[in-house]
């Protein structure tokens, strides 16, 4: 889904100047490389990312989402916004396992017909 948007963003013209990717895939992490150019890419998820991110998008695995809000949940700028992709965490599922934050947008796919 990560793939989707930044492709989409790269088509308007639209990638932030200042981007970050992450996949704990290195295959998923090579193909997100090649949509974003030169910019850097992070290896692995450290609270220094949640620091100075404004945007944020989690599209992981539901089972991967507790251990990742643990790792960025005492880093999170108080205005910054997470654009959930996970399916099945609710948004107030999803504050409760970040502290309570609640600059969050829950985006959901759906299937061509």
């Amino acid at each position: 889904m990560t793939r989707l948007v930044l492709e989409g963003l790269c088509r308007a013209e639209g990638l932030p100047k200042q981007l970050l990717v992450y996949d704990p895939e290195a295959n998923n992490l090579e193909r997100l490389s090649t949509i974003v150019g030169d910019r850097p890419t992070e290896a692995d998820l450290h609270r220094a990312v949640a620091e100075v991110a404004d945007l944020m998008f989690l599209a992981v695995h539901p089972p991967v989402a507790v251990e990742v809000c643990e790792q960025i949940k005492p880093a999170l700028k108080r205005d910054a916004t997470i654009i959930s992709l996970i399916p099945t965490i609710t948004l107030r599922r999803l504050s409760e396992m970040l502290n309570g934050f609640n600059r969050i947008v829950r985006m959901t796919p759906t299937r061509r017909r």
